[in-house]
């Protein structure tokens, strides 16, 4: 409706980017007592993570809570392009429990995502369950149908 995207705007318009001290920042923080807004691109290339289904929570890069137990190394091959990981990055690189010694980078697995919608199993094992959970937390959207 007009009138909710002009109180949308109205809302925003004071609120600055913590990343790049731009106006209109769009996205806040979920964290308790934290008062940091972003732009949703700027979140995206600077390790904020946003959940695109149920609440439609998003966290600053501070207060991001996934921890990996292990972390790749350098040289470890991605498990849908098979291509290097590159360094650990806490969002980018994507452990899954199905299978414990394989890794994905996030931004493949959006895409593979988006094309097997609603099918979207790991690649390796075909584990569905798990493998959807692992990248609903890292903010990978699957679509339903």
């Amino acid at each position: 409706m007009e009138e909710d995207i002009r109180n949308e705007e109205a809302r925003i318009r004071g609120q600055k980017c913590y990343i790049c001290k731009e106006r209109y920042a769009n996205v806040s923080c979920c964290a308790k007592k934290c008062f940091r807004s972003f732009h949703t691109l700027c979140g995206m290339q600077n390790e904020c993570l946003s959940h695109y289904v149920d609440t439609f929570q998003s966290w600053c890069d501070k207060h991001v809570a996934l921890v990996d137990m292990v972390k790749h190394s350098e040289t470890v091959a991605c498990g849908i392009f098979y291509d290097d990981m590159g360094p650990y990055r806490k969002l980018e690189s994507s452990h899954v429990p199905c299978c414990q010694n394989s890794w994905f980078h996030r931004s493949y697995v959006a895409q593979f995502a988006q094309s097997a919608r609603c099918f979207l199993k790991c690649p390796l094992c075909n584990s569905k369950d798990d493998f959807s959970q692992q990248m609903h937390q890292r903010g990978i959207y699957i679509p339903e149908n």
